[in-house]
């Protein structure tokens, strides 16, 4: 894949995740392995660790739709429904479409990334666990971490978090 396709591909996830393969419940495999090909070619060190990091924490955590893209979300949809107010208030056609295409496209992407995101929590400690062997049998995962990973997935599911 070219670079600037693999970059674009990353950026396209973060607001458009993938969906999972059909027998799947999640798409960590596919994220790291992409990420992993972004490594040297795209991404800078420190935002392959960042990156990496995010992912592997949404296993061992219950994530939620970050605050900063909420907001930039609800900005976005409030921006449109105020350019539909003025679209209808001054009678131009043209601005009302601009404003209901930006309103249902920010509210798509939101459904979207809530969608994912509740995917996310709902995944067992019986999934969880499965991923991450997964994980470590293709070496996106070092032993260690998966031990550090493990670890605090068992937590999770002790605290009543996930399913036992």
């Amino acid at each position: 894949m070219r670079r600037q396709d693999l970059g674009n591909l990353l950026l396209f996830r973060l607001i458009w995740p993938a969906t999972p393969k059909p027998g799947k419940k999640h798409t960590l495999v596919e994220r790291l392995t992409e990420l992993r090909e972004a490594r040297h070619t795209v991404l800078a060190e420190e935002e392959y660790a960042a990156f990496r990091s995010t992912i592997l924490g949404e296993l061992a955590t219950l994530p939620r739709m970050p605050i900063s893209m909420l907001a930039t979300l609800l900005a976005c949809c409030l921006g449109a429904a105020a350019l539909l107010g003025y679209s209808i208030y001054s009678g131009r056609q043209d601005f009302g479409f601009g404003a209901v295409a930006g309103f249902a496209g920010g509210l798509l992407i939101w459904f979207r990334l809530a969608r994912n995101y509740a995917a996310k929590r709902a995944l067992s400690r019986e999934d969880r666990l499965e991923a991450l062997n997964e994980l470590v049998s293709k070496d996106l995962v070092s032993s260690e971490e998966a031990i550090s990973l493990r670890a605090r997935i068992e937590d999770l599911s002790i605290n009543g978090a996930t399913s036992k």
